[in-house]
């Protein structure tokens, strides 16, 4: 019983909402409903076929009838109530009101229609649309102009890039620790003569000054005290600082530095500076033991160069803008070299090309075995400590 009253008011529902919109639609078919739902009241209508096909009983007839007519007049006054308060809510001059729709006066609609359609067109011509148009439009030619520019960057990128694989090919560069290449140009070509006289030159002088010391020392040995071998070490290398200025980079001020670093209490402490001619009274700063440039530079036994190798270098605030470090991988002390030398530049576009020609040449052969020959004769460690 409870399914077939549910069927006769589901069919109750449908019939008042399909008919009270076809009523507010001014479509004559709503009466069809009306007559299809008193046919379904009566005995022989169309009503029977839906009872005798749910097999209703004759005491269940008059119970799904009544279900079927509250469930009709229900869903009627709710859809009523529902659209008619959607048609009190309506704005603008022509409105459709629920009077017309009882009167039948199905002109309004049509009036409502036209009213709606001139609102539309006024719409779309208003000065407003037009210039969200007008903007739009504009937008729109910036965007393709910007689209073609980008298209042509891009086109012009990929041509350089093109050219660039190319130019690589042909280039030559040379490989300098620890994982730097740098590109041999025409202006370094020309250099590489006054490099190699200069080297030349400054490998004979510390030659000479490296057979003075050891002559000297070895003929006085027995008579030099602890104080005289130190301030005898502390000449030789002021002389090698000398030398660099002179020799290597041609000048005497204060462009080019020269240091020497001694290993102390797991510090790289100063030893003695040479400022281009001169022995310097400035300060420079202690290095922590572990990860410098000395230590980099050990380890690989080559010398380095701090632009080529950021990641090694050790952030001290100098005002120099590029040096390069050797350490005396044969005197160590703990595992790590005891003495360490550097030479610092101030303008690296005027003497950064040395700098990379004495890490491409190995200087640091040539220093360690002078340094080697001088620890020999005066134990270097035992000196200065």
């Amino acid at each position: 019983m409870i399914v077939k009253g549910a069927i006769f008011a589901l069919i109750g529902i449908i019939v008042g909402v399909v008919g009270t919109i076809l009523f507010f639609r001014m479509d004559k078919q709503w009466k069809q409903i009306l007559v299809f739902a008193g046919s379904a009241l009566s005995v022989g209508g169309a009503g029977r076929v839906v009872i005798d096909y749910l097999e209703v009983s004759k005491e269940e007839k008059a119970t799904v009838i009544l279900i079927l007519v509250i469930g009709f007049m229900i869903s009627v006054f709710f859809s009523f109530f529902l659209l008619t308060r959607l048609l009190k809510e309506q704005t603008g001059n022509n409105v459709i009101r629920v009077l017309d729709i009882f009167l039948s006066y199905d002109g309004f609609l049509r009036d409502y229609y036209e009213s709606r359609k001139k609102e539309i067109d006024k719409l779309i011509d208003s000065e407003e649309i037009k210039k969200k148009e007008e903007e739009l439009r504009n937008r729109e030619e910036k965007l393709n102009d910007k689209e073609k520019r980008l298209v042509k960057k891009e086109s012009i990128i990929l041509d350089l890039q093109s050219k660039v694989h190319e130019c690589k090919d042909k280039v030559i560069t040379l490989k300098l620790p620890e994982n730097s290449e740098i590109v041999l140009t025409d202006s370094f070509m020309k250099k590489i003569p006054l490099f190699v006289d200069n080297v030349c030159k400054f490998k004979s002088d510390v030659e000479n000054l490296t057979n003075d010391f050891c002559r000297e020392f070895e003929a006085k040995e027995n008579n030099i005290d602890k104080d005289e071998k130190q301030k005898r070490l502390k000449g030789y290398f002021v002389g090698i600082g000398l030398y660099i200025a002179n020799d290597l980079f041609g000048i005497s001020n204060e462009n080019v530095r020269t240091h020497f670093r001694v290993l102390k209490d797991n510090m790289y402490i100063q030893y003695v500076v040479i400022l281009g001619s001169e022995i310097s009274k400035d300060k420079i700063s202690d290095i922590p033991r572990g990860n410098s440039m000395i230590d980099k530079s050990f380890e690989l036994k080559r010398s380095l160069v701090a632009s080529l190798n950021p990641e090694s270098k050790y952030d001290t605030n100098t005002v120099w803008e590029d040096f390069i470090t050797l350490s005396e991988y044969n005197i160590t002390k703990d595992g790590a070299p005891f003495l360490s030398m550097g030479v610092s530049i101030k303008y690296a576009e005027q003497f950064k090309d040395m700098l990379y020609f004495l890490s491409y040449y190995k200087i640091e052969r040539c220093l360690v075995s002078y340094i080697d020959r001088i620890n020999r004769v005066c134990d270097i460690i035992k000196t200065l400590e």
